[in-house]
């Protein structure tokens, strides 16, 4: 699942680094790896520097059930 990314407009104390965060949820690792091993995954990650490198971060986590959206 993919939500519409969030948008930062700032913190407690003031302005944020952040600009933008995408969330994808996956139903398990396996599905992850394929996604990202698949043409599509490594069609974005060769087209990421293109436009965003240095200004972008790739996170993995495992947890909870994802929001609705």
């Amino acid at each position: 699942m993919i939500c519409p990314p969030v948008g930062f407009t700032g913190t407690p104390s003031g302005t944020s680094d952040l600009y933008l965060i995408a969330e994808l949820y996956f139903d398990n690792t396996a599905a992850r790896e394929a996604a990202l091993t698949s043409n599509e995954g490594k069609a974005a990650e060769a087209d990421l520097p293109k436009f965003a490198e240095g200004i972008v971060s790739v996170y993995f986590g495992v947890g909870r059930e994802p929001w609705v959206c």
